[in-house]
C-alpha cells in the first residue's frame, strides 16, 4: 500500500500451517491487500487467530477449514515452531505463532476452494525463501522447517 495505514490491528494468539504437498513444495497464500491486517498484498502460511480458549491445533484445523475447505485431523499434523512477539503497547502480553506441518495428497490439493486472500500457489522451498514477497514471521518459521536439521545445542 501506498497510503499511510492506520486501521487498528487485533493482536492475538495465532497458529499457521506448513503445508507441503507431497513433492515438497509449500502451499502459501496470497493474502488480501486491505487495509487492518499484517503485510497486506504479501504472502504467507495459511491459518490465524485464535478463539477464545481454543488450542492451536484446534484453531488451525478450524482456520483450514474456512480458508480452504480443507478438513485435516490435528493429530496428522507435525508441531514445527512457536515464535513469540513482544509489542510495547501491548502492555506487557506476549503474542505467540504456532506453526504446524501437514503434508497434502494431490487430491487434498485438488479440492481445495479458496475462502480467504486473493490467490494461492505451490512453490519450491528455493522460491518462498528468495524472490516471493513473503511475511517476515512466516518466512522465519519455512526457514526453520527448511533448515531443522542443521540445529545443534
Amino acid at each position: 500500500m501506498t497510503e499511510r495505514d492506520d486501521q487498528p490491528i487485533r493482536l492475538c494468539h495465532a497458529a499457521a500451517a506448513i503445508l507441503l504437498s507431497v513433492d515438497g513444495r509449500y502451499l502459501l497464500q496470497h493474502r488480501d491487500d486491505k487495509p487492518g491486517i499484517f503485510f497486506p498484498g504479501y504472502w504467507c502460511c495459511f491459518g490465524g487467530a485464535l478463539d477464545a480458549g481454543e488450542t492451536p491445533p484446534d484453531g488451525l484445523r478450524r482456520e483450514l477449514a474456512e480458508e480452504l475447505a480443507l478438513d485435516i485431523d490435528p493429530a496428522t499434523m507435525r508441531y514445527v515452531a512457536t515464535t513469540r512477539f513482544d509489542v510495547p503497547s501491548s502492555e506487557g502480553r506476549s503474542f505467540d505463532r504456532t506453526y504446524f506441518e501437514a503434508v497434502l495428497s494431490d487430491d487434498q490439493i485438488a479440492a481445495i476452494r479458496l475462502g480467504e486472500g486473493q490467490g494461492h500457489g505451490l512453490f519450491h522451498p528455493e522460491e518462498a525463501l528468495g524472490p516471493l514477497r513473503l511475511t517476515p514471521y512466516d518466512s522465519f518459521a519455512l526457514w526453520i522447517h527448511r533448515n531443522h536439521h542443521r540445529f545443534c545445542w
